[in-house]
């Protein structure tokens, strides 16, 4: 727990999963999506019809609401 996804496309807010917040990118988010476009074109380019732009503008990221997102889970 505590990662983040990130996506392609924002979801609709109703489409968000409960316990989880959707957000922009930050530029340490910008960067690491940009190293791993990058990777992805280097093995799949060839494949596509054009490489997957790496600028990573449309993306958006999940993450959990929460520090401690299943805390309720355990007794205190």
């Amino acid at each position: 727990h505590g990662g983040v996804i990130y996506l392609a496309h924002p979801l609709a807010e109703a489409e968000v999963p409960k316990g989880l917040v959707q957000e922009p990118l930050d530029e340490g988010d910008l960067r690491a999506v940009a190293t791993l476009l990058s990777e992805y074109n280097a093995y799949f380019a060839s494949e596509l019809t054009a490489p997957v732009a790496t600028d990573g503008k449309s993306f958006t990221r999940l993450r959990p609401a929460s520090s401690r997102p299943y805390a309720s889970m355990y007794a205190n």
